[in-house]
């Protein structure tokens, strides 16, 4: 998946989804391309967000409670990958355990 020019920082009009040559075919079977290109939707940058939030007290769209989420599913997923086993998130805990937690 590629963004126009590499860039990750700013806004983008579309992105462009490009698979690997290992299923090529089957992305052109499903899609009819060799390349789909996906526009974005609308919206301020995450520094405008966060700055406006600031000036009116609203919650952001990226808060605090979301990005410990998605920064501890990546730590995981990373994590898992180096040892070679799978790591279950215990909730109540909240730490990464090698054994699933009793419900």
């Amino acid at each position: 998946m590629m963004v126009p020019n590499g860039q990750f920082e700013g806004k983008v009009d579309s992105i462009t989804v490009t698979p690997s040559r290992i299923a090529k075919q089957q992305f052109q079977d499903k899609y009819g391309a060799a390349e789909v290109k996906l526009n974005c939707e609308p919206r301020e940058s995450h520094m405008e967000n966060f700055l406006r939030c600031v000036r009116t007290r609203e919650k952001p769209v990226l808060d605090a409670l979301t990005a410990y989420k998605a920064m501890v599913t990546i730590g995981m997923s990373v994590q898992s990958y180096r040892e070679g086993r799978v790591l279950y998130f215990d909730e109540h805990k909240q730490k990464v355990v090698s054994e699933a937690p009793k419900a």
